[in-house]
């Protein structure tokens, strides 16, 4: 129901908070991998710390799942940033979609609080 709700109800923007614990990851890569791969579009991910929780977002839970499926495996870009570590602001698929990781610090505060 929920992925017929999303595909067909004309949302355009979704977004998941939860408490600890409440299985927001699961639901997030789900959902993130969704709307890159099914839908290319791009995707904002807001994370607590640019540096330290984005890069492990997507070192340690996003990645992973992306490179263990051969239809998304195949976008996954061989140049700039994310392709071979550090750490990504915006990795660029190979599909057009965009992965973009915002915080509140590094810099970030100014665009988002205007948004």
């Amino acid at each position: 129901r929920v992925r017929e709700a999303m595909d067909t109800a004309g949302y355009r923007k979704f977004r998941i908070t939860g408490c600890v614990q409440s299985g927001k990851t699961f639901l997030i890569v789900i959902v993130v991998c969704w709307h890159l791969f099914e839908r290319h579009e791009t995707v904002i991910y807001g994370v607590p710390d640019l540096h330290e929780t984005g890069a492990d977002k997507w070192r340690e839970e996003l990645l992973p799942v992306i490179q263990k499926s051969p239809y998304m495996a195949q976008f996954i870009p061989d140049t700039g940033r994310g392709s071979r570590g550090g750490t990504p602001t915006a990795i660029k698929f190979s599909n057009g979609a965009t992965l973009r990781f915002m915080s509140a610090t590094d810099g970030d505060h100014r665009p988002a609080h205007r948004a």
